[in-house]
């Protein structure tokens, strides 16, 4: 049985039997074994670096497009660009 199942199967004995005052204790234990999976599946799955990767990507096209239309240098060059796309 991996630790995940171990963990949950854990964490359900303790709900089934505890009383009221038990639950509130157990209740942050659960978060906190519930984050502990967290971090591990996105490490196994590599997510965070996806992500990272996602974000860093987002940030250059949103640098770019407002590099376009800040920076008048870019305005003439796009419109060079476009002229010579249209005569070729």
């Amino acid at each position: 049985m991996n630790w995940a199942k171990k963990n949950i199967l854990y964490l359900y004995s303790i709900l089934n039997t505890a009383t009221e005052q038990k639950l509130e204790p157990i209740g942050i234990n659960a978060i906190r074994i519930c984050m502990k999976h967290l971090r591990r599946i996105k490490a196994d799955n590599a997510l965070e670096d996806c992500v990272y990767s996602v974000r860093d990507g987002l940030d250059n096209v949103v640098y770019k497009v407002i590099d376009k239309i800040l920076n008048p240098t870019r305005w003439i060059e796009e419109a060079d660009k476009n002229e010579r796309n249209r005569a070729g």
